[in-house]
């Protein structure tokens, strides 16, 4: 194999159980070939390779993502068992806490990694090893936001989260959007990854089928003074009428 063809590649890429994680690929470029073609995930044995040669960011990148490789995950949660048994250790409630947790924590810290690095990142998409220019995914993290946005009526509030990158707002409703991380909040949508980091994934669930939520006018009190208060204090929301975000679809 020729070694220096070689093009280190993160991928977005789904596992069959834990879904979206982020997996560093060998690829190559053929000559007439408008497309990267994957040709094996790169592993920590790999950096033994005195043919290969890797920048300290690739380096750490590979170390990482190996913590949830299926071999590692099985030593670290259940070391009497094979690899084929990692389905069923799910099955155990706490184990399967600590798993997810460990798995997000894993993701979180990649995902940090590569807000300072060179190495492309692609949407690998199921069963197909080529990557085109329209698989590029970028990075969203600089100037993003989650806005709760509030329509005071005559007999209830109205409430919805949309979110914000720079000046751009969406809408969660109706949208395909897959959380990375809960907690801080990385979600993927239309090849990008939206960092969130004062919000958990979490609050952004129930609107995704919902257009708003309602407070009764008799609940207004006791909710501006709960939920508003500790979300400024805590500077996990921005607000904005909604008025102003008409535009959303």
């Amino acid at each position: 194999m020729d070694h220096s063809r070689h093009i280190f590649v993160l991928t977005l890429s789904r596992h069959r159980i834990f879904g979206n994680l982020l997996v560093p690929f060998f690829a190559e470029q053929n000559p007439g070939e408008p497309f990267l073609r994957l040709v094996r995930r790169v592993k920590q044995f790999d950096l033994t390779d005195p043919d290969n040669h890797f920048t300290p960011v690739e380096i750490r990148t590979v170390k990482i993502t190996e913590r949830y490789s299926d071999e590692r995950i099985i030593r670290k949660f259940c070391p009497d068992k094979p690899v084929g048994e990692l389905q069923n250790i799910l099955r155990n409630e706490e184990t399967r806490k600590k798993l997810v947790s460990y798995i997000e924590n894993t993701l979180s810290e990649v995902l940090e990694l590569v807000k300072v690095s060179v190495v492309p990142l692609y949407q690998k998409r199921e069963k197909y090893m080529n990557l085109y220019a329209e698989d590029l995914i970028t990075l969203c993290f600089r100037d993003t936001g989650a806005v709760f946005n509030f329509h005071r009526m005559e007999q209830e509030t109205r409430y919805f989260l949309s979110l914000r990158n720079g000046n751009e707002y969406f809408s969660l409703l109706h949208r395909n959007i897959e959380i990375l991380v809960n907690e801080p909040c990385r979600i993927y949508f239309q090849n990008k990854i939206y960092y969130f980091d004062n919000i958990s994934a979490s609050k952004l669930l129930p609107f995704r089928e919902k257009e708003f939520i309602s407070i009764p006018k008799k609940m207004e009190d006791k909710y501006y003074g709960t939920f508003i208060l500790n979300s400024i204090k805590s500077q996990e929301v921005r607000f904005r009428d909604l008025k102003s975000v008409n535009h959303l679809q």
